[in-house]
């Protein structure tokens, strides 16, 4: 269960920015749609997932990580 929530937000974003484009090459090429929004949801949903493994959200992944792991080394001590 834990290894599941280690890739759970790899998977999502793989899957966001895999969708996104999708959309993107669906909606101009195939139905030839022209419009200027499809271009900016394309770049605004990977900015989000870039963002995210780039940010300070993932700064924050971290930092919680590793107060998981000294709460465990503390409590191992404590048996």
């Amino acid at each position: 269960m834990k290894q599941l929530n280690e890739n759970i937000r790899p998977i999502i974003a793989i899957l966001t920015v895999i969708f996104t484009f999708a959309y993107f090459f669906t909606a101009a090429f195939i139905k030839e749609v022209k419009d200027p929004q499809i271009t900016i949801a394309v770049i605004g949903m990977n900015t989000i997932v870039f963002a995210f493994y780039m940010g300070s959200s993932q700064g924050s992944v971290n930092r919680q990580t590793t107060i998981e792991a000294l709460q465990k080394k503390i409590d191992d001590k404590n048996i």
